[in-house]
């Protein structure tokens, strides 16, 4: 998972929508995070979207990860963030 994705290197939990998953976060040049958001939705092999509350009542974000497959042996990945309240969008 690290070699995969090494902004977060150390991720665990059960994917199962409303459950939190256990994540460390690596920002280059700053100390490793620990995050606990929940899981909004998920299918899968296909895709996991988690939401973390930033600040309480104040922001949050909305993370997704989605692979579509295209044939035996190649794929689209796409992962993105949504910023909300305060930081972002509302």
């Amino acid at each position: 998972w690290s070699e995969w994705n090494p902004l977060y290197p150390q991720a665990s939990g059960q994917i199962r929508i409303g459950e939190r998953l256990n994540l460390t976060l690596a920002l280059p040049g700053e100390a490793h995070r620990q995050l606990q958001p929940r899981v909004v939705d998920w299918e899968p092999n296909s895709q996991i979207i988690w939401r973390l509350d930033v600040a309480p009542l104040v922001a949050h974000t909305v993370r997704y990860i989605e692979i579509e497959k295209l044939a035996e042996v190649g794929c689209i990945f796409a992962n993105g963030e949504f910023f909300h309240g305060a930081v972002g969008e509302r």
